[in-house]
């Protein structure tokens, strides 16, 4: 409902909204350098949203980003919103040379799951020889041999869970994200995927080894 001056919300309650309370925060805004800026954003695993307002120039802008992997929420996304705050202030732009290459992330990142391709497909091929060496192992040592292959994955998928878990707060739903993963966060899962699965099906095949040895 329109109050008696025309507007949506009263000047005294617009005061209220932009006014800092703790630190530059106010009633869901951040407010820079004693108001020149005022902004408010969110984000998910695949949208980012920001709002900016410049109250002394009389200028806004909203910038909603559609994000296919988490280097976009990181990388692309702010680089994106510094060239369009930088028009909106006319500004000149950041040149896109300036700050980190997406291109050599993911470079990175392809070269980092192809190492890792290799180094699962050296240790599927000794496995052809592992029943041999189980059967000399101390027993001690043939069981830290089967669980390491299970304790690793393991530890990577909670660490990278709880990560995501402290960014997104209470927005995180573990059997939401899992499901969502190869569509949301295409880079983290598959990172997740070569750097975990092929250890849990290694495990499983000496498990499967060990049982043979016993009998």
């Amino acid at each position: 409902m329109k109050n008696g001056g025309g507007g949506l919300v009263s000047p005294e309650m617009m005061q209220r909204v932009f006014t800092p309370g703790l630190g530059s925060y106010g009633m869901g805004w951040t407010i820079v350098d004693g108001g020149s800026k005022i902004f408010h954003g969110g984000a998910n695993e695949a949208f980012r949203t920001e709002v900016n307002f410049y109250p002394r120039l009389g200028r806004a802008f909203v910038l909603l980003t559609n994000e296919g992997h988490q280097v976009d929420h990181f990388v692309s996304a702010k680089q994106l919103a510094d060239s369009v705050e930088a028009i909106v202030l006319s500004q000149t732009p950041p040149p896109v040379s300036q700050g980190w290459s997406v291109r050599w992330i993911g470079w990175a990142l392809g070269g980092l799951v192809l190492i890792l391709m290799a180094l699962h497909i050296r240790n599927f091929l000794a496995l052809r020889g592992w029943r041999e060496r189980a059967r000399r192992m101390k027993p001690g040592k043939r069981v830290f041999d089967i669980v390491i292959s299970f304790i690793i994955p393991t530890v990577i998928l909670i660490v990278v869970f709880s990560q995501i878990k402290a960014f997104y707060g209470n927005r995180f739903n573990l059997l939401t994200s899992a499901a969502y993963f190869r569509l949301g966060l295409s880079d983290v899962f598959i990172l997740l995927l070569i750097g975990t699965l092929p250890d849990y099906v290694q495990g499983g095949i000496k498990l499967a080894l060990t049982r043979r040895l016993q009998r």
